[in-house]
């Protein structure tokens, strides 16, 4: 773990990280690995998977290095928007390069939080197009479970939307309930 430690330090003062920083953090990756596998160390194996993100995040083009950290800082901000479009750009860019799993599941989690939001807000403070947010919290939802089909948070949340749409569809006025819903189900 000192290995890659130390390469991602090297790598912070180097843009794109060079040779020699990849090999350092792929030798410590791989002793890692090897430690947890031929030892059976719990412990190695924990480090290894860490260490592992670390070498992967190392060897993305620095393009998508930086939309990802605008995405954290984004997220940091509670600026859920902003993280999800740099989010969506990075895997628009990393899709040909490589298939960018944790990227698609931290779009999903921010989606969910995003969607889960919208869907306190309307049910907190009730107007006349709380059907219309729920629906598009329910869509944003939607696309958070594509991305992410084994987050339970996304999948419990967006149950408990479709669930109540039918039940404040009745108690909204009459002129309300024929609205339609921009083309959603």
């Amino acid at each position: 773990i000192e290995a890659v430690n130390e390469a991602l330090k090297k790598a912070e003062k180097e843009d794109p990280p060079s040779e020699e920083t990849l090999g350092m953090a792929e030798r410590g990756v791989a002793d890692l690995r090897r430690a947890a596998k031929e030892l059976g160390s719990e412990r190695a194996a924990e480090q290894y998977k860490a260490a592992h993100e670390v070498l992967k995040q190392l060897k993305l083009p620095p393009e998508a290095r930086k939309l990802l950290e605008q995405a954290k800082s984004s997220v940091l901000c509670r600026n859920l928007d902003k993280a999800i479009e740099s989010l969506r750009k990075a895997i628009r860019l990393l899709v040909i390069w490589q298939e960018p799993i944790q990227i698609r599941k931290d779009l999903a989690a921010c989606l969910t939080e995003n969607g889960i939001s919208s869907a306190n807000e309307a049910m907190q403070s009730p107007g006349p197009n709380i059907i219309g947010v729920l629906h598009v919290a329910r869509t944003t939802l939607q696309e958070a479970a594509q991305l992410d089909p084994s987050n339970a948070r996304t999948l419990q949340n967006l149950q408990s939307i479709e669930d109540v749409i039918p039940q404040i569809r009745p108690r909204l006025p009459k002129h309300l309930q024929l609205l339609p819903l921009s083309g959603m189900p």
